[in-house]
């Protein structure tokens, strides 16, 4: 996740903001666990329940971490 925080404050700099702050965008701590899988696991199982069904979702969702 601090790639991600690196990577949004690499792009702020690019267009001559000032980086957020440690209070806007904590750091994560090194010993954090990522559970991104969790959420796609969970995306995955729905949709197939749904498609297997019969049915399809007309709405998605876009999320970034």
């Amino acid at each position: 996740m601090n790639a991600l925080r690196d990577a949004i404050n690499d792009m702020r700099r690019e267009r001559g903001e000032d980086p957020l702050t440690e209070e806007e965008l904590p750091a994560e701590p090194d010993n954090a666990v990522c559970r991104w899988w969790y959420y796609y696991d969970h995306v995955v199982q729905g949709l197939s329940r749904r498609l297997d069904k019969g049915e399809r979702p007309e709405h998605g969702t876009v999320a970034w971490y």
